[in-house]
């Protein structure tokens, strides 16, 4: 008995001196603290270890704007597309905060523009959502897929035009975006551009091929814009042959 407690308080003082380690590597790529972790990794720890958030360091790193730290642990092997529990990776997490030097150097180690989160959003999308037309641009020219839709069947385009971002609209469309697909209400971005009032954005869709007189459970286009009262959107639409 003696010989078995014995062992499991080796197994025990090991675990513990591992999440020490893991803590502390996660602790310097926190507070950007290269010369901490090149001495750890010169130690040999393993660099992908996960933290009680199921971060790795390099995601750490990516989260708190270290590019240092983030880079040195590339260089070192670290794996660029681990993701958390919430299926978020570093490019993702870089994406969010609006990062575009960190989302270039992820860009460069590889990372893998359509791993998505757990609502299915893309590193595109999360640039999108947010107005980032500089990472948008720069996805998309490195082969992002423009069409991956959310869990509830939202393109990077609707979300554009239901936020009134004219100039990635453009963008979008100028790089082949689909103006078809269709949300979980059976609406596309022209809906979306409609119901918001964003004129600009309607021409654009408009003049890119959108299908003015596409229904929905909501109506069209123009009953949406009707609806909202966007009466420049509608005197448009009725003007090019929207069915009224």
């Amino acid at each position: 008995m003696k010989k078995i407690a014995l062992l499991l308080l080796l197994a025990l003082s090991s675990m513990l001196a591992n999440a020490n380690i893991e803590n502390s590597l996660h602790n310097a790529a926190n507070y950007g603290d290269l010369i901490r972790t090149k001495a750890l990794v010169a130690e040999g720890i393993q660099l992908d270890l996960i933290n009680d958030s199921g971060e790795t360091a390099l995601y750490v790193a990516t989260k708190r704007g270290n590019i240092k730290i983030a880079r040195y642990l590339l260089q070192n092997g670290a794996n660029v597309n681990k993701s958390t529990d919430s299926l978020t990776t570093p490019l993702s997490i870089a994406c969010r905060n609006g990062d575009f030097e960190i989302v270039e150097l992820l860009l460069r180690f590889k990372a893998d523009t359509e791993k998505s989160n757990s609502f299915l959003e893309t590193p595109l999308f999360i640039s999108v959502n947010r107005g980032d037309f500089n990472t948008t641009s720069f996805l998309a020219e490195h082969g992002a897929d423009l069409d991956k839709v959310t869990v509830h069947g939202t393109s990077a385009l609707m979300i554009t035009s239901f936020k009134g971002y004219a100039d990635i609209t453009n963008l979008l469309i100028s790089k082949g975006a689909r103006l078809d697909l269709v949300d979980q209400y059976k609406q596309t971005a022209l809906f979306h551009a409609a119901d918001l009032g964003a004129l600009e954005i309607v021409k654009s869709l408009v003049t890119a091929g959108a299908d003015i007189n596409m229904r929905s459970g909501n109506g069209s286009p123009l009953d949406r814009a009707k609806y909202r009262k966007h009466q420049l959107v509608v005197d448009y639409l009725i003007s090019i042959g929207a069915k009224e």
